[in-house]
């Protein structure tokens, strides 16, 4: 039996229950609609013209017209004629965009969740009877446990006026918020199916990465493609909570790895357990790992895979929760959005000038199966034309969510002035993992290039920043590149979270290689990025962390050594008298437009990967820091990325007193 769409049970809901879900004040404030449908032509969503509201109706009136639910679904899902029945594609569009960023299905997930109905709690549940059977992450059967939800997700999606006088959801409300649990549950049995396949491919890995060890005689390339594995099939299991044959061999796995780190002088944690011997290789093929600058990058490899908290409670429970209000100050301090918290994604798009949402230089669709525009540009043209990609059912919308439209505002609004002014130009974005981080910073690096395209044409400014039209100290955005530096093992996933984004060719991504030789290469006259024929404002370039990449060219130029002890202790080091390579051959060597950090907590400790990443983001007019744990052990943790994203107090010795008071504060507790 065919199931309703979101859209189709949508549909069915605004017919049998009149108007509604917009009758409901919590859900006109989720979907971002704060009024009802159809009430008169004043009121219809932001991007309905009144002919669009027209057509919607008369779909809506034919969709229940259909003499069975069965013909209804198939009325809604045809996607041919779509010229004579335009309100299908109209609803449709809008009812997945209001999916999208009332973020409805992890709404729901989390509801489940609450009531311990989500399927990996009922899968959990089941396994505990018997933990070492072979992993069977097959959905449960939505049919006994989706009805058991209906009541909690009508109260969390519409308030306690969509229950009745029981607390249970009306009548008429229940057969559609069914349908619309089972669209959440069908996608988390998607997710269960990609998740065991994956576990499954990464075991393999793992396990092709321990036999390809010698234990007397192991390479760099070796140990670290086994660290980063065993640190993937941690976090994919860890997300699953399951306990059994699979988390005993990742845990054996990770003391191994323990073990290895300690025979190569890593410090233990405290309160960690003790260290013996590994048992894969030997003590004595690990000492003899080539150079000093190998075993850093081998460390920095395990830490960016295996760092966690010392407690064993969840981060979020580690430290005091401080109560601020995103639509007022706190101690005279910007939370970042208490402006834009109080408007809608629209009036967002509105003052950002993103059309439909998105910026200009931004994709309207995205394809399921990862294709980008920036293919041959025939195909191209075929898959990512508006009118192609709407009757292409491998195309959907690519929209920002809320939460994203706000960021980019609250980060413009605060590097622009009204006045030339002197500014960090820095933000810290700290968005949990799965929220969108990389196309939040591509949008905003599409803003300012919209910016200086409007300046360059003498056009009008976006209206955020027609007031404030100065970044920082210039009164044009400078015509200079943008560099990204990334994990190596992300290099990848961020070209093509940029190519999903941005426009085919809409900017040139260069990859910044690995060693001084593709160094020297890259900034020569007839490479890679001088022979660009896009202006510097449209070049994106991408490097790693590495030993190869930024790290290679800070130790080509500096030396750094401890700074004494009258000293601050993220005095810049000096530069070598006599440097391996010259700094227009270096990362050093470029002034930037903007530069994005990601996963800058690799870099919050001070010593020479911090001076690294202080000397390359001082090349930026503005900084763009990104990272889910800006908080990992103690408040140095908050000073470094203070100093990461430039602001002056976290350089003084003021900061630095009192990161040392709350130091030895810490270790009195202990």
């Amino acid at each position: 039996m065919p199931s309703h769409s979101i859209h189709s049970a949508l549909a069915q809901m605004i017919h049998d229950v009149d108007g509604a879900p917009w009758i409901y004040a919590p859900f006109q404030q989720i979907s971002g609609v704060p009024h009802r449908l159809f009430a008169d032509s004043g009121h219809r969503p932001f991007t309905w013209s009144e002919s669009d509201q027209n057509a919607v109706a008369s779909y809506l009136d034919r969709y229940n017209k259909q003499p069975t639910e069965d013909d209804k679904i198939k009325f809604s899902a045809t996607r041919s004629n779509a010229e004579q029945i335009p309100g299908r594609e109209i609803w449709r569009s809008f009812v997945l965009h209001v999916w999208k960023i009332g973020n409805i299905h992890s709404r729901i997930a989390a509801v489940l969740t609450e009531e311990n109905l989500h399927p990996i709690i009922i899968i959990r549940a089941e396994r505990s009877a018997t933990p070492d059977s072979p992993l069977n992450l097959t959905c449960p059967d939505g049919r006994v446990w989706v009805p058991i939800a209906v009541d909690p997700v009508a109260e969390a999606l519409f308030g306690r006026e969509a229950l009745d006088s029981n607390g249970h959801a009306i009548g008429r409300l229940r057969p559609t918020i069914m349908a619309l649990i089972q669209r959440t549950w069908i996608n988390i049995s998607s997710q269960l199916v990609r998740t065991k396949t994956r576990l499954e491919k990464i075991e393999k890995d793992v396990d092709d990465s321990l036999k390809a060890l010698d234990r007397d005689h192991i390479t760099k390339k070796d140990l670290q493609s086994l660290i980063v594995r065993v640190g993937r099939w941690k976090v994919h299991a860890d997300s699953l909570k399951l306990e059994g044959a699979m988390m005993t061999k990742i845990e054996g796995l990770e003391e191994e790895l323990r073990n290895m780190m300690a025979a190569l002088g890593r410090v233990a944690e405290p309160n960690s357990a003790p260290v013996a011997p590994p048992k894969c290789v030997s003590v004595a093929a690990l000492k003899d790992l080539a150079t000093q600058e190998d075993l850093n990058d081998v460390m920095n490899i395990y830490d960016e895979s295996f760092a966690t908290p010392m407690s064993d409670e969840p981060l979020q429970d580690q430290v005091k929760t401080i109560n601020v209000s995103l639509s007022s100050t706190s101690d005279g301090g910007d939370p970042g959005v208490e402006v834009e918290c109080k408007m809608s994604p629209q009036e967002l798009a509105l003052l950002l000038a993103f059309p439909n949402g998105n910026p200009l230089l931004f994709n309207s669709y995205r394809h399921r199966g990862g294709l980008t525009s920036w293919i041959e540009r025939s195909e191209a043209d075929a898959l990512f034309s508006p009118t192609a990609a709407k009757n292409n059912p491998d195309m959907v919308p690519l929209l920002l969510h809320w939460h994203q439209l706000a960021g980019i505002s609250a980060i413009m609004r605060m590097v622009f002035f009204p006045q030339p002014t002197k500014s960090s130009g820095g933000a810290l974005i700290t968005d949990d993992v799965g929220l969108g981080k990389t196309f939040q910073a591509a949008g905003t690096i599409a803003f300012i290039s919209d910016t200086r395209e409007r300046q360059t044409r003498g056009q009008a400014l976006q209206p955020l920043i027609q007031a404030t039209p100065y970044l920082g100290e210039h009164a044009q955005v400078p015509d200079r590149p943008h560099l990204i530096i990334v994990p190596g093992t992300l290099l990848a996933q961020w070209e093509q979270e940029l190519k999903v984004a941005l426009k085919g060719r809409s900017f040139e991504i260069l990859h910044y290689g690995s060693g001084r030789p593709q160094h020297i290469a890259f900034w020569h006259p007839q490479g890679p990025f001088h022979s660009s024929l896009h202006p510097p404002c449209k070049r994106i370039i991408l490097a790693s962390h590495s030993a190869s990449a930024l790290q290679k060219d800070f130790s080509d130029l500096y030396s750094w050594t401890k700074p004494k002890s009258s000293e601050l202790p993220w005095i810049h080091p000096r530069k070598d008298i006599r440097p391996q390579t010259q700094e227009e051959h270096t990362l050093y060597g470029t002034e930037y437009l903007s530069v994005t950090l990601d996963e800058a907590h690799a870099f919050r400790n001070i010593g020479a990967k911090h001076s690294s990443a202080l000397l390359v983001l001082e090349k930026s007019t503005l900084r763009f820091i990104l990272t889910a744990t800006p908080l990992q052990t103690s408040v140095k943790d908050l000073c470094g990325m203070g100093r990461l994203i430039g602001q002056p107090f976290f350089f003084t010795k003021e900061a630095l007193s009192e990161e040392r008071d709350n130091f030895n504060a810490t270790r009195r507790t202990n």
